[in-house]
């Protein structure tokens, strides 16, 4: 009986307290740049869109409010991180982000609200991955937004399309070049050997923010005379001929003027194009009128000067 008893007491005593419902935690899923950014549909949003998630890369462009990371190479590997204030990170930093997936008029990026428990990790530290050299006509493209880019010999195709953007174009289709980070001022159809930027999409277009002068290598036309060769020995009232050979051995085609000058006479004054990477061979047949020595003096405008003997 008195078993019976303490059995029914605590009966009574368990019913008398609350009941518990078991609460389940929501983990935030790890989840690669890659991941994040690949999309199918055509208005380029994040499959992640509306979600926090953790992922990681390395730092390779840094904003006043925020920063770019990248996982790797190749399509859809990069990132922004939107932290509001300046962000405490360098580049080449592995960091582990928190964040929320956001679409802020088109640009995916990682929104860092520590309010929220997110957050902003540094790892250790890491080469920046290699650009990767695009057309220019193929950088606008949703899969490129965040990566770190590189253009080639290109051209200046518009100097000011406002707010501190400009166009170049390599002869696949402009891209534009803006200032969110490091400011230049460039002239129309001036060239460049290459300019070198991550890939970010604000006010309907996507455009190319280089993070400081070194990422921005003007072109040095390469334009010179390779041989100036005229007779040991001439004649008076014969005729001589003199050849020089000018090779340009830059990237682009070149319009360049020739002066040839015997003892300071201009002799030949002729402009003329050289296709990249060409030779080529100017002649003059000249006719000394006296006997002695003559200094001959070849000459590119702007670019090389060559004097015989």
């Amino acid at each position: 009986m008195k078993r019976k008893a303490l059995f029914l007491i605590s009966i009574l005593i368990l019913s008398l307290l609350p009941a518990i419902s078991p609460k389940f935690v929501n983990a935030v899923p790890y989840v690669s740049i890659q991941d994040i950014q690949y999309t199918t549909s055509s208005s380029g949003d994040s499959p992640y869109k509306g979600q926090t998630v953790i992922t990681t890369g390395v730092v390779t462009a840094i904003t006043s409010d925020g920063f770019f990371i990248q996982n790797g190479t190749g399509p859809w590997s990069g990132i922004y991180v939107y932290t509001k204030s300046a962000p405490n990170v360098n580049i080449g930093d592995i960091v582990e982000v928190k964040g929320y997936v956001k679409e802020y008029y088109g640009l995916t990026e990682l929104s860092v609200n520590p309010y929220y428990g997110d957050y902003v990790k540094i790892l250790g530290t890491s080469s920046v991955p290699e650009p990767i050299t695009l057309p220019t006509g193929n950088v606008s493209q949703e899969q490129w937004e965040g990566v770190l880019i590189k253009v080639e010999n290109v051209v200046v195709t518009n100097a000011n399309l406002g707010y501190g953007e400009w166009e170049v174009d390599d002869g696949s289709g402009p891209v534009r070049i803006d200032d969110l980070i490091y400011k230049y001022t460039p002239q129309k159809g001036q060239k460049f050997e290459y300019i070198i930027g991550v890939v970010y999409y604000s006010f309907g277009a996507f455009k190319i923010e280089p993070r400081s002068a070194e990422d921005i290598k003007e072109y040095i036309p390469l334009v010179k005379i390779t041989s100036l060769t005229a007779p040991d020995v001439v004649y008076k009232g014969m005729p001589a001929l003199i050849e020089i050979a000018i090779k340009n051995e830059g990237s682009f085609d070149e319009n360049v003027t020739i002066i040839l000058s015997i003892e300071e006479t201009v002799v030949l004054n002729k402009t003329m194009e050289i296709k990249a990477g060409e030779t080529e061979t100017v002649k003059y047949e000249w006719t000394p009128q006296n006997l002695g020595n003559y200094g001959i003096k070849a000459e590119i405008l702007g670019y090389d000067t060559k004097y015989l003997p």
